[in-house]
């Protein structure tokens, strides 16, 4: 069995013959190409994909799933050190409170200290 021509010396034959001699080929497969009259071409027919398509959860809650608590509100944040946020966690374990009730009597204070009144319950 003989053994087929490696890539690289059948690139230095390619590059050997004189220019438009590169793309002459004995090979039956391209002769019988070359032979075919030009077709015009014809996009493949779109196949119906097989994964159904994805669609991301939507982040807003519907009305009826929405906690009552928290309706007419609106979230105010930031973000803060580890040390804060424990020792938040820490006064309101003590005080039998919530964080948001932290906040909120923590605002008041900002906002009366600026001559602000405090606008709405917590």
């Amino acid at each position: 069995m003989a053994k087929a021509p490696s890539l690289a010396a059948r690139l230095a034959a390619v590059a050997a013959q004189p220019n438009g001699a590169a793309f002459a080929t004995s090979n039956s497969v391209a002769a019988e190409i070359a032979a075919q009259p030009e077709q015009p071409f014809k996009p493949p027919l779109a196949a119906e994909p097989r994964v159904q398509t994805y669609a991301p959860p939507s982040f807003a809650l519907p009305s009826a799933a929405k906690p009552k608590a928290r309706d007419g509100r609106v979230m105010v944040a930031g973000y803060f050190s580890p040390e804060l946020s424990r020792s938040l966690r820490i006064l309101a374990a003590e005080r039998d409170v919530t964080i948001q009730h932290l906040v909120g009597e923590g605002l008041d204070f900002v906002l009366r200290h600026y001559g602000k009144h405090p606008m709405g319950e917590r």
